[in-house]
């Protein structure tokens, strides 16, 4: 009997259960773990770094097949069911890139060849951004329903944390540009502001020059705090620049439904 090849492919830019029987059918584990390996093996074999397996990627993934399996139909989006990225991000994942491969077939390794022979799934399985899969494959009379979720997940950082992050940065600029350091202010008042940003779901530098002293003020999301953006890493070389004070916040946002870094800096 051939095996059935039938596939949907779904990318975007920027419920966790243990193996067991349910009504739509059961999760096959060394099916999951089979296509892991496999696309990890065409990734290398293309000179690519392999995918680490992502519990809340899985978890995802999962919840997609069971509920494909359940109403016997393929689909990125079933009726009731959230987007893709929007189903990612409940899981708490922190991610800015992502993508999914769907399917059904009789075996893994069919499944895996099928997606290597459709051009926008094998893009998918070999996309260089991505950094984390997690596979869910459910069984149902003999047919296995297939969710690949890829996606770039990034570090999770408290706001201290990412402030910390660029106020180091800041000193590295300053010192290899060959400028005095500048002296860091503590303001909380700023992260708060990070964090109305982030309400507003809008970039909003005014806020932060209402602050008595401040002298200039640069406002921006970032999932990478170590890499300042150039109005950032200019307004950090001010000459004139005598102290500065960074405020952060994390938030997911409509903007931004998987979360970014809301990141204010002021220099005085």
């Amino acid at each position: 009997m051939k095996n059935l090849l039938v596939f949907l492919c779904g990318v975007g830019v920027f419920l966790s259960t243990a193996g067991g029987l349910f009504a739509a059918g059961r999760y096959d584990q060394a099916a999951e773990q089979k296509i892991f390996q496999l696309l990890n093996q065409a990734r290398t074999q293309q000179g690519l770094p392999a995918l680490e397996s992502n519990a809340q990627l899985q978890q995802a993934a999962r919840a997609h097949s069971q509920l494909m399996a359940s109403r016997q139909k393929l689909s990125h989006q079933l009726r009731d069911e959230p987007v893709m990225r929007e189903r990612l991000a409940m899981t708490g994942l922190h991610f800015d890139t992502d993508g999914e491969n769907v399917g059904f077939n009789q075996t893994a390794e069919g499944a895996h060849q099928g997606f290597m022979h459709s051009p926008p799934h094998r893009a998918n399985i070999l996309n260089p951004d991505y950094n984390a899969v997690g596979i869910g494959m459910v069984e149902r009379g003999g047919t296995i329903w297939v969710t690949e979720d890829f996606a770039r997940t990034f570090a999770e950082y408290s706001a201290s944390g990412v402030e910390e992050i660029v106020a180091g940065r800041i000193s590295e600029m300053r010192g290899r540009a060959g400028l005095p350091s500048l002296s860091r202010r503590l303001v909380p008042l700023l992260r708060h502001d990070a964090c109305t940003m982030a309400h507003h779901d809008k970039l909003d530098p005014r806020l932060a020059l209402r602050l008595p002293g401040v002298r200039e003020a640069a406002t921006f999301t970032s999932t990478e705090p170590q890499v300042l953006p150039p109005q950032a890493a200019d307004l950090a070389k001010r000459r004139n620049a005598q102290a500065f004070t960074v405020g952060a916040c994390f938030a997911r946002t409509r903007k931004y439904p998987a979360g970014a870094y809301w990141v204010v800096l002021v220099t005085y």
